[in-house]
This record gives structure tokens, sequence and C-alpha cells, in this order.
């Protein structure tokens, strides 16, 4: 094994005890761009490995979602299907686990006219409403993650070959992460009480 897979490996441990807080027994949706597959599949293993009763992975294809805006009819910007906000829903009330891994792309939506763009965001989250509640009332266990994406790195290091944009990205990622550490869930584990007892007030 590489360094690199090491610290992948390392980094799925990480999102699935300390980000997601998974918990035996739960159901863990992921939505995943294509591009990082690799740890999503990390990820999966070590859902397992924690317990989990059953992993699903949406996957996120960018020349998919540019297909739509490119050659969908009028219409298609105003819907957002019923069965996939249900399906939300239904994971919080169920008690299940969200993670999703969310990688900006200046460039996806170039040369697309933009109301297509807004009204395609309006419908999802009229659609997401009951869903989205739960987010913000903590009702479930959600957590929104980066990995690099060669779109991204380009953006963050253009002035680097593009050889070495997406492993720069990764560095950076684990730095942030603290997954350079021997053991980084313990490290963080540390990090939150720290921070827990940092916000009690003063006897």
């Amino acid at each position: 094994m590489s360094s690199f897979e090491a610290n992948l490996e390392k980094y799925a441990e990480l999102v699935v005890k300390i980000g997601v807080n998974l918990q035996p027994g739960q159901i863990l949706f992921i939505e995943s761009p294509l591009e990082t597959a690799d740890l999503t599949r990390q990820i999966v293993k070590k859902a397992y490995n924690a317990g989990a009763k059953y992993v699903e992975v949406h996957w996120d294809d960018e020349q998919v979602t540019r297909a739509r805006f490119e050659h969908a009819p009028d219409e298609s910007f105003s819907y957002y299907p019923e069965w996939k906000a249900r399906l939300m829903e239904q994971l919080a009330e169920g008690g299940g686990a969200l993670l999703n891994i969310k990688v900006p792309d200046p460039e996806l939506y170039r040369g697309i006219e933009s109301s297509k763009v807004t009204r395609a965001t309006k419908a999802a989250a009229v659609a997401r409403e009951t869903y989205q509640g739960y987010v913000r009332s903590k009702k479930f266990s959600w957590c929104l993650i980066k990995a690099p994406t060669r779109a991204w790195a380009a953006k963050v290091f253009p002035e680097l070959p593009e050889e070495e944009r997406v492993p720069a990205m990764w560095d950076t990622v684990f730095r942030m992460n603290r997954v350079y550490h021997e053991d980084p869930v313990a490290e963080w584990r540390r990090h939150i009480e720290h921070l827990k007892k940092a916000r009690q007030p003063a006897e």
C-alpha cells in the first residue's frame, strides 16, 4: 500500500467515525462525484466495518448534470422528483445518516442560461423543504466533506503543472483534517473535547 492509499484510508475512517459519527445498525446514504470514487469506496468499507446496516451510494456525474441544462425541455427546470425528496425524508425519519461529498466546479454552468439554474435550484428547495427542516433541526446525522477533483484543483493551484494539482489538493485536505497524525480519529476526539471545554462558562 502506498503512502497516499494509507492516508486515503485514514481519511475515510475519519469521515465515518468523526464526520458522520456513524453508529452500528445505521443506514448510510452517500452522495458522491464519480471522480472521487476511490475515496467513496474506502468510506463504504469503513462504514460497514463500523457496523452500518446498509450503505447506498448516489453517484453524481457532472456531464449528466450539464447535459440536462443543455438539452432538456424548458419544463424540466421547474421539476424535482417527489420520490427523490421522499427518499431523503425517509432516511432522516428512519434514523439514517447522510454523507455528501460536495466538490465545487466553477465552470459547470458556464454558458448556461442562469434562469434555468435558478428555477432548478428553487424546485429542489421547495420539494426538499421537509427534509431541510430535519437538517436544520439536527434530527439526524449528516456530514459534508470536500475531496479534490481536477476542476477544483485547477482553480486553487493554477500555477502548478496539471499533473501536480490534484496531489497538492490532497496534501492540503490531509493537512487540514489532521490525517498525517498517527491516529487522526483520536486526534480529532481530543480536539473536540478541547472545544467543548472551551465553550463551558468559567466557574
